[in-house]
This record gives C-alpha cells, sequence and structure tokens, in this order.
C-alpha cells in the first residue's frame, strides 16, 4: 500500500504538485488534477481576500469607519471615463 500525500518527503511532494501548478511543467494525462488545483488555488486566494486577515493585508477601506461618507476622487470625471472597461 502507498503513503499518505503527508508521509511523503516534501521532495515527492514538490514532484507531485509542481505539474499540476505550473504550465510549463504540465504532463499530459493529468488535466484533472490540473483543473483541481486551479479551482483550489483560487478558492484559497478567495478564502483568504475575503477574511478579515485578507482585508486587512489589503487595506480594504470597508474596515474604516468614517464620520461621513468618502467623496469620490475623480471630481473632474464623475462618469469615470479614465478607467478601464470592465474585463467581464
Amino acid at each position: 500500500m502507498g503513503q499518505t500525500f503527508m508521509g511523503l518527503s516534501q521532495e515527492h511532494q514538490v514532484s507531485i504538485l509542481e505539474p499540476l501548478a505550473y504550465k510549463a511543467k504540465y504532463r499530459e494525462g493529468e488535466e484533472e488534477g490540473r483543473e483541481f488545483f486551479g479551482n483550489m488555488r483560487e478558492l484559497t486566494a478567495m478564502g483568504f481576500y475575503s477574511s478579515e486577515i485578507g482585508y486587512k493585508e489589503l487595506d480594504n477601506p470597508a474596515l474604516k469607519i468614517y464620520a461621513a461618507s468618502p467623496r469620490c476622487p475623480h471630481t473632474d470625471d464623475p462618469e469615470h471615463k479614465q478607467l478601464p472597461a470592465p474585463k467581464w
């Protein structure tokens, strides 16, 4: 019977994960593993950056308490035409 992932040496763990994580190291036949790894990476980042510590890391203004609502700094461009178009 094989070992659990946690029972493997760090080098062996890295050799398993790198082909799933890095496009330059992809191996044929591991498409499902790459998709799973990509989903886990995205969900981990979303979970972190939507947590209190992640908000603090981003210096998210939602954590600040304002006496009055701050004004938009783009008073010369109220329609925000200088901003790039949304990606969606």
